[in-house]
């Protein structure tokens, strides 16, 4: 509708292009204020869930503008291909923040699943984050992949696509 078109326009105006700074943000507040914002500005057609066995003090060093539009792009491929852009009953997304260290070093693991279609059949890894490949019969552009991989490799974090017969897709990140 014309009122949600202005609401996501207005959420959107007060970005400014990507600075190349690192802040230190509390992992547990920014994902209750960023699926808030989600809920309040009605952008999703699901619903999302957080869970974490984080604490409230964990810290994670990002790019705050960057790892927004990483969430987004992710939750818009969800809409996009897993739910395509329909509602639907019972679609659900999960986010979940686990810490875990990888050779004594901490990493934050973030887990974004949901229970809509599964992956394409000519799925790869290659493809997703190759600049304009695409997967099934899609017909996008093929960046939006690519721009999840590059927000992730520039934060020193890792990506994996995986899937389960209750989360059809899920995307594993590791960021230090």
């Amino acid at each position: 509708s014309e009122d949600k078109v202005v609401k996501i326009a207005e959420h959107f105006s007060n970005y400014q292009p990507m600075p190349d700074t690192f802040d230190e943000i509390g992992v547990n507040n920014f994902f209750r204020e960023y699926i808030e914002a989600c809920r309040e500005l009605s952008i999703t057609s699901y619903q999302i869930e957080y869970e974490t066995s984080i604490d409230d003090d964990t810290t994670i060093c990002i790019n705050d503008d960057m790892f927004r539009y990483l969430l987004d792009t992710i939750l818009d491929n969800v809409y996009r291909h897993g739910f395509e852009q329909k509602d639907a009953t019972g679609a659900m997304v999960r986010i979940s923040t686990t810490p875990t260290l990888i050779d004594e070093k901490p990493y934050l693991l973030l887990t974004i699943a949901n229970n809509g279609n599964p992956l394409a059949e000519d799925f790869s890894m290659e493809k997703f984050i190759g600049r304009g490949e695409c997967c099934g019969d899609t017909r996008h552009t093929g960046l939006g992949g690519y721009h999840i991989y590059q927000i992730i490799k520039n934060h020193d974090g890792y990506l994996n696509i995986t899937g389960s017969s209750a989360w059809p897709v899920i995307y594993e990140i590791l960021i230090p």
